[in-house]
């Protein structure tokens, strides 16, 4: 069994950005006394360590790098994770809290565990499931030094405190925990659907379910730009034209009665790509059809002032500042800069509809 105690004391204070002497006048001990534990010299009074693990707030099992070798502990997380998986939750909680009583400081077990109980919430098998959820998942957070998978942070477990609070019908302390967590704004929607949906505080919401509404907008403009390109290359140019549909789709039912949103100037960029991909497949009298939508398109992004451009027909709130105008340009701009990533000598007969297109508006 190799314990770790010089390195995690040293590797704890520089965490707290502290000298060694700091430490040492924090603990009422000698410089010397903490400079022979970080060479592991000498070894701290078990009292000591307890004072160590509390001033680092950690476990003693992590602060000295004790490592469970027990190999019914991988067994029991298998058949735990197993047990969830299969809905099982009063077993797998019986499970888990079983082997809590011998192993309380491993943290796979005690957040496996935690996620059974939330399991459960999220089932409504029941609300009394929450509180010890809850209680697993701050432990959780607290060995979280323990953790070797990337995917699981402070921040996902916080974030499952509070879905705990939401089962438990708990809203005010869920709302506080996604506000304290609302890192980059990514608990916008779930903010806001507690406030306004379940907590009618709909003033109080606006903030969050605008800024939500522009990170979708802002998700869908990237999925719009990747999934098309990505599905004709991976799988054929048919399944890139129903990538490009269910886009085309989805943007033209954000569009307002009358004026122009934030996303038609992507759709402006998608109707052309769209029409691409039909004249690739033969379909030349839906590529015109496609180019038409796009010049007419921009001719109405281009003529609207900035501060009469809306959100969306779902959320029709003007903008105070621009999307992607003043990067990308107008948007006949960004139709001409595409038809220029080939010459005409490369796509003949995309530049051939692309010049009768013109013709013919040329003409209205």
């Amino acid at each position: 069994m190799e314990l770790k105690l010089a390195e995690n004391i040293r590797f704890f204070r520089r965490n707290k950005k502290m000298t060694q002497e700091q430490l040492a006048e924090s603990l009422g001990v000698t410089v010397g006394a903490v400079s022979k534990w970080e060479s592991a010299m000498t070894t701290p009074e078990i009292s000591m360590i307890m004072r160590l693990a509390e001033f680092f707030d950690t476990s003693m099992d992590v602060l000295v790098g004790y490592h469970l070798q027990n190999k019914s502990l991988p067994q029991i997380m298998e058949q735990l994770k197993e047990l969830r998986q299969q809905k099982e939750y009063d077993d797998a909680i019986s499970l888990g809290e079983k082997a809590l009583q011998k192993y309380p400081n491993y943290f796979d077990l005690v957040y496996e565990t935690a996620l059974c109980y939330l399991s459960k919430c999220s089932s409504k098998q029941g609300r009394e499931a929450s509180g010890r959820c809850i209680e697993l998942l701050q432990r959780s957070k607290e060995l979280i030094d323990q953790n070797e998978q990337p995917e699981i942070t402070s921040w996902l477990i916080k974030n499952q405190m509070g879905e705990a609070y939401v089962y438990a019908r708990k809203h005010e302390q869920a709302v506080a925990i996604f506000k304290e967590n609302n890192i980059n704004g990514i608990n916008d929607s779930r903010i806001a659907q507690q406030l306004s949906d379940v907590l009618k505080r709909d003033d109080e919401a606006a903030e969050y379910i605008e800024r939500a509404h522009r990170r979708l907008l802002d998700e869908l403009v990237a999925v719009g730009s990747a999934l098309p390109g990505f599905g004709e290359k991976k799988w054929n140019l048919d399944h890139g034209k129903q990538c490009l549909q269910w886009i085309l789709s989805t943007l033209e039912s954000l569009q307002p009665d009358q004026g122009v949103c934030v996303t038609d100037q992507v759709l402006v960029n998608t109707y052309q790509f769209a029409a691409e991909v039909s004249l690739n497949l033969g379909d030349r009298e839906s590529a015109k059809g496609y180019l038409i939508k796009a010049f007419r398109l921009a001719d109405k992004v281009d003529s609207t002032p900035i501060d009469e451009v809306i959100e969306s027909r779902l959320l029709p709130l003007h903008r105070s500042e621009s999307f992607f105008w003043d990067e990308a340009g107008s948007a006949h701009q960004m139709m001409q800069n595409r038809l220029n990533w080939n010459t005409r000598e490369q796509e003949p007969d995309y530049y051939a509809l692309w010049d009768e297109v013109c013709a013919e508006l040329k003409q209205e």
